[in-house]
């Protein structure tokens, strides 16, 4: 029984695992925005989260499931700062395709693009601070799918209160998920979902102003 609290802390760290954060983001947009955007009601709809599913979760959680099988990397939550570099690189290279793919081929709306590029530097953000220190990466996806979520509702005045309460209820429980796990301190979780907030919000703001 007194394991219970880590044994939870670790199914809510795989549940809200940063890789899928991204899917789950356009599925949510995907529900919310289907009465406001055009390429949401056409017939290739279902091309957003499939596309995204493939580009920031697949390739790069095979890229890095065999760094772990060949032995550069020994665990998937990457505790040791040496190992790394390679999986974030194909993180990123996964994430430039991605923004690729909502460019020219779904040619996505604005918002989506801004969006993918601010999270695609907050994980490049991630990757140089983690080389001296050990931001949330975890809590930076989370913290860019609020903040992707709140630019959403300031630009199109569709605020879905729901959504954001279990966005925010689901970000105090990582936050005690990683800290329950000796996983980070209240600092690095803090930074990690201000780095998100901040990254996802303001390329759309800017763009939009």
């Amino acid at each position: 029984m007194d394991n219970f609290p880590k044994i939870l802390s670790r199914a809510i760290s795989i549940l809200l695992y940063p890789m899928f954060i991204p899917t789950y983001g356009v599925i949510l947009y995907s529900v919310v925005m289907s009465g406001s955007d055009p390429m949401i009601s056409s017939a290739y709809w279902y091309m957003l989260p499939i596309g995204t599913f493939l580009f920031t979760l697949f390739i790069p959680l095979t890229a890095l499931l065999l760094l772990r099988k060949s032995g550069r990397v020994k665990d998937l939550y990457l505790d040791n700062p040496s190992e790394r570099f390679y999986p974030y690189l194909y993180t990123l290279l996964g994430y430039a395709f991605w923004i690729f793919y909502l460019t020219h081929t779904l040619r996505a709306s604005p918002f989506l693009i801004c969006t993918a590029i601010g999270a695609t530097l907050a994980l490049a953000v991630v990757m140089l601070v983690n080389n001296k220190w050990k931001i949330s990466a975890h809590l930076t996806a989370m913290g860019g799918l609020i903040g992707a979520v709140l630019s959403s509702a300031y630009i199109t005045g569709v605020f879905p209160i729901s959504a954001t309460c279990v966005l925010l209820a689901a970000a105090l429980v990582l936050m005690y998920a990683r800290l329950c796990l000796n996983a980070h301190t209240p600092l690095q979780v803090v930074a990690g979902l201000m780095l998100g907030l901040i990254s996802t919000s303001v390329p759309v703001l800017i763009y939009y102003a």
